[in-house]
């Protein structure tokens, strides 16, 4: 069964600076190959997608007025974009390295929507991966357009979709994707220098830098990144 992933790119220059200007086509590029051929890479941009690679299902460019920050990473919650019906989709940062099987995250059905727990902050969900379903899409989505108290949307001066995602957590008390947190799932900098990126791991997220184009060619995840 063909599954869709979902994911952003954009310029940045409204981001902080470890997160401006970081990417370009060939994280999205890299980041289908690792999902492989089962699923379906859709990526939203703003303007020229860039070389259309062949991994990649579909570009799309954004289609809303969004409120700066990381905000456009809620455009795949949008009412045409969102998944139908026992359909799951999987928003996925784009410094995202898969190293395992990622099925799992297509099966999930504890809630509409699913995030890993933050690597730092104890009982705090983070938006590197989110497992969503119409109803969470939809949800997400009317949170967002009706949002008025920006202090609960702000991170470090932008407009962060974590925040909000945090508060509907509490609010319709998702549980995480898993517990106890980095096991499938792993931080790089949390994570991986104690257990590595074996045993059943299914992807690595960079969560801040340093970045996968940033790790010396001598480290295995870049060879994995890179493919």
């Amino acid at each position: 069964m063909t599954r869709t992933a979902v994911c952003c790119l954009w310029e940045g220059t409204d981001l902080p600076a470890y997160s401006a200007h970081q990417y370009d086509s060939h994280y999205v590029a890299n980041l289908a190959r690792g999902l492989g051929p089962d699923v379906e890479l859709v990526c939203y941009v703003d303007g020229a997608p860039g070389p259309a690679f062949e991994d990649v299902a579909d570009w799309r460019t954004f289609k809303y007025e969004h409120r700066g920050g990381w905000s456009r990473r809620l455009e795949p919650f949008a009412p045409e974009n969102r998944p139908r019906g026992s359909e799951r989709h999987v928003l996925l940062d784009l410094d995202t390295i898969i190293v395992g099987n990622c099925d799992w995250l297509w099966e999930w059905d504890k809630a509409d929507v699913g995030c890993p727990l933050d690597p730092y902050f104890t009982g705090e969900i983070c938006s590197t991966v989110i497992s969503y379903n119409e109803a969470g899409a939809e949800l997400v989505w009317d949170a967002y357009l009706a949002s008025d108290m920006m202090e609960l949307n702000f991170a470090r001066g932008c407009y962060s979709e974590m925040v909000l995602l945090r508060t509907l957590q509490k609010q319709e008390k998702w549980p995480p994707l898993e517990e106890p947190k980095g096991q499938r799932l792993r931080s790089f900098k949390v994570d991986v220098p104690t257990k590595g990126w074996g045993d059943g791991c299914s992807l690595v997220f960079a969560h801040g830098n340093p970045k996968p184009h940033n790790l010396p060619d001598s480290h295995g995840l870049k060879a994995i990144w890179e493919g």
